[in-house]
């Protein structure tokens, strides 16, 4: 492998690192929510597991078990059958 190459490899190696540190990178808060959210009692049972994706001043951004091209119906039905 000559230099130029080596270079290459080496900058292509730190950006795949640093662009997988950031796609698993939690802040402190989220990782709080979630833990809390996993040791609910209530929740424990609960067909969908909840998870905080972000925080945005005092509001929490949270994933959903639907999407708009779901009717609530046919959701609920699905996690209580």
């Amino acid at each position: 492998m000559n230099r130029g190459t080596r270079i290459y490899a080496a900058v292509l190696a730190t950006l795949v690192l640093a662009l997988a540190i950031a796609a698993l990178y939690q802040p402190a808060d989220v990782r709080r929510l979630n833990s809390l959210l996993a040791d609910d009692p209530a929740l424990a049972d609960y067909a969908y597991h909840f998870r905080v994706l972000s925080i945005k001043g005092r509001t929490a951004g949270m994933s959903s078990p639907r999407s708009a091209a779901v009717p609530v119906q046919r959701m609920i039905g699905a996690i209580h059958p």
